[in-house]
């Protein structure tokens, strides 16, 4: 039921070492993890979640320098995850050189790139670390306003994360019950739960996904929490109140931007073909899809996506229909003729090839990039190809659902779609 917490870890050789800088964490209530290796027995997969590493230098005692610093390589290798994630390294040694020409030892190692790598390296006398001057220490750690930033905010989730089931529970009209039970209080949580599962998503959805209709029901209790905690770290550290819109211009995210994007509006796991959002990937069956829609996939592509312009699509693509329904039907799980709008899944960097005249005006670029099958790829939305069950045929060269856009972003298609069958136009002569 619990993770393992590697957010503090110390690794010696020296087990009477261990205990004694254990038990000063101990003593102020923060966990850690310890580990006693001679520098060739280690754990049998690197850790992750590793916030602070308490390492020795010198795991050998043959005294040559070359290989204390191997052993210390292969340690750090070892007990800490290439993807761990931002840490820090905390040396035991009065010696700060030992740490620069470690530094120096890996740097010119052609391996040093399997090493993750620490936000911040600091050295800390071991023989010094006493109960009295835990505080100070790890004051030291956290004075890096990056440091400070990054391990604040996930003291704060977890923080949040508590508060906000505290929220729900302790309102509960506590039923007559004797200490030490709580089979009515169960009932009640029990009760209160299936209540949100079926308001948040409807009779059918709140029965079939429970957990995920409580977890949206959460969500915003966790971010209103989270948000009003009295934190201010991002203020100090960003320092971007003086900083004009030519600066942030300037900043390019691309390569962050995507992941981003799959994070906020994209969907990949237990979606059903007929979600609200769903995108499903037309099959290719070239015949079949010329039968029953009259042009190819190229000459649909061309007639439709590029207003008969001959531009050719570089790359792969993919023909896509996307689900499209109400909102408030997909949620009281109404009878739906399953509207879905057509149109193309193909590579951003192909995307932005294509010429704004080139593409129709019943076209709707989805604005943004994002990650599907570790390709950065984004949608085009044909307005004037939609399609539903009334005509079973086309359904037949459906696949199962890729992925799913989010309730925002389909909201946003929905109005678009709504401006576009709702233009006025007139004859005139």
């Amino acid at each position: 039921m619990f993770a393992d917490n590697n957010s503090i870890i110390v690794v010696d050789d020296r087990q009477d070492d261990i205990d004694r800088i254990s038990s000063v964490f101990n003593k102020h209530g923060i966990g850690c993890r310890t580990f006693q290796t001679d520098g060739f027995n280690y754990p049998e997969k690197p850790l992750k979640g590793v916030k602070i590493a308490f390492l020795d230098i010198n795991y050998t005692n043959t005294g040559d320098e070359k290989a204390i610093f191997g052993n210390l390589f292969s340690v750090i290798q070892h007990f800490i995850d290439k993807d761990n994630g931002p840490f820090v390294i905390v040396f035991w040694t009065t010696k700060t050189e030992y740490i620069e020409r470690f530094c120096e030892y890996v740097n010119r190692d052609v391996h040093y790139t399997d090493l993750p790598n620490p936000m911040t390296i600091l050295p800390l006398d071991k023989n010094n670390f006493t109960d009295e001057n835990l505080p100070s220490e790890v004051d030291k750690i956290y004075s890096d306003p990056l440091v400070k930033c990054l391990f604040s905010f996930y003291d704060e989730l977890i923080r949040a994360s508590d508060e906000c089931m505290y929220e729900f529970t302790h309102r509960l009209k506590q039923p007559d019950e004797t200490w030490g039970t709580s089979h009515l209080f169960n009932k009640r949580v029990k009760d209160l739960f299936s209540k949100i599962a079926i308001e948040t998503l409807g009779i059918e959805n709140g029965r079939k996904y429970p957990d995920r209709a409580i977890k949206e029901t959460l969500a915003p209790i966790f971010l209103h929490t989270l948000l009003n905690n009295g934190s201010k770290v991002w203020d100090n550290f960003l320092e971007i109140g003086d900083k004009d819109k030519d600066y942030f211009k300037e900043i390019d995210i691309s390569d962050v931007a995507p992941y981003l994007n799959s994070y906020i509006h994209i969907e990949t796991h237990n979606i059903e073909n007929d979600a609200r959002g769903s995108v499903r990937f037309i099959k290719d069956e070239n015949d079949c899809f010329k039968n029953m829609i009259g042009l190819s996939k190229e000459e649909w592509v061309l007639n439709n996506l590029l207003n008969k312009k001959k531009t050719k699509i570089d790359g792969e693509y993919f023909i896509i229909a996307l689900e499209f329904s109400a909102a408030c039907d997909y949620a009281q799980g109404k009878t739906r003729l399953h509207k879905y709008i057509m149109g193309i899944c193909l590579l951003a960097e192909n995307l932005r090839t294509l010429k704004p005249k080139n593409i129709g005006d019943n076209i709707f670029s989805l604005g943004f990039s994002f990650i599907y099958v570790d390709k950065t790829v984004s949608l085009l939305l044909d307005f004037n190809s939609v399609i539903t069950e009334e005509d079973k045929n086309i359904f037949g060269i459906l696949g199962d659902a890729e992925f799913q856009l989010k309730n925002e972003i389909m909201n946003v298609i929905a109005s678009k779609y709504a401006d576009h069958i709702t233009r006025i136009g007139f004859n005139k002569f």
